[in-house]
């Protein structure tokens, strides 16, 4: 049947989060379940979702009461998440959505993504490709081809089983589709199917403690050396110009020196590497974390 559930974990999207709402409530193939999960919101966020809860019967809320108000990056959200996947795990879907709060897409940005499934049974894990405004302009944003995004990822319920769901680190949404194409599933992102991110990444934590979070990731993660010195020096040619290279080596190197943990899992690490030193050849170096 095709059915898929929606997970949103949201914080602070108040501004942002009704043009969701909306464009899942225009979509052709509505999901069967659709799991709002609010982390402390200190804006008019769960306002929002109230106003359109009477209005839609697959819409539930949940809110979570969770202490620590700064919520840690890719942590906090994977755990959010999972605050959501409890209530549906054990109900009948085919598909599991992972969608942010501040995206608009098309009508039938979902309809496209299932379809993309039905043609493919070995396809596990697709995305659409992420616009964002530029300079009054609505202009791709930054990412390795073909991967896919981490603000809206559908998996197929049995390629989110093989990859033992979604590890609660930053740059889980890198780490799905490696361990995706690693268990023998396909892992795409489409560049055909466009939707909008209201809020790209640096906006919520300013662009230096991305590039510095970004450098922690990596170290998590397992790159392989080379590829992290590349990455950084082009990191330098981006905005902030010169810091973010810098800052992004400094997270880098406070993760070695204070031997932060790396992905407990070696397999993933020598998939990875080589998979980098064949994207050095392509001169592929964007950042997947």
């Amino acid at each position: 049947m095709n059915d898929y559930v929606v997970i949103t974990p949201v914080k602070n999207e108040a501004r942002y989060l009704e043009h969701t709402i909306l464009s899942i409530m225009n979509q052709t193939r509505l999901p069967k379940r659709w799991i709002i999960v609010d982390d402390n919101s200190t804006d008019a966020t769960v306002d929002m979702v109230y106003r359109y809860l009477p209005k839609l019967n697959y819409l539930q809320l949940i809110r979570r009461n969770n202490p620590i108000q700064a919520r840690r990056r890719g942590q906090g959200v994977v755990e959010a998440f999972y605050s959501g996947y409890e209530i549906i795990q054990n109900e009948h879907f085919d598909f599991i959505v992972k969608l942010d709060g501040d995206l608009k897409f098309s009508n039938d940005f979902f309809e496209q993504l299932l379809n993309r499934f039905k043609s493919d049974p070995k396809l596990g894990l697709a995305s659409g490709v992420s616009y964002i405004e530029k300079d009054g302009e609505w202009v791709i944003e930054p990412a390795a081809k073909g991967y896919t995004h981490g603000e809206t990822k559908m998996y197929r319920r049995e390629c989110f089983q093989d990859i033992g769901g979604l590890v609660p680190s930053m740059g889980w949404d890198g780490i799905d589709h490696i361990k995706a194409i690693m268990n023998g599933w396909k892992a795409v992102g489409f560049d055909d199917i466009v939707f909008y991110h209201l809020r790209p990444q640096g906006k919520g934590t300013g662009l230096l403690k991305a590039a510095y979070e970004e450098g922690i990731c990596c170290h998590f993660m397992g790159y392989h050396p080379l590829f992290f010195i590349l990455r950084s020096l082009k990191r330098m040619f981006e905005k902030p110009l010169m810091m973010g290279g810098l800052v992004m080596i400094g997270g880098y190197l406070v993760s070695i020196f204070t031997r932060k943990k790396r992905i407990e899992d070696l397999r993933f690490i020598s998939f990875l590497r080589k998979n980098q030193l064949k994207r050095i050849l392509t001169f592929n170096l964007k950042y997947t974390g």
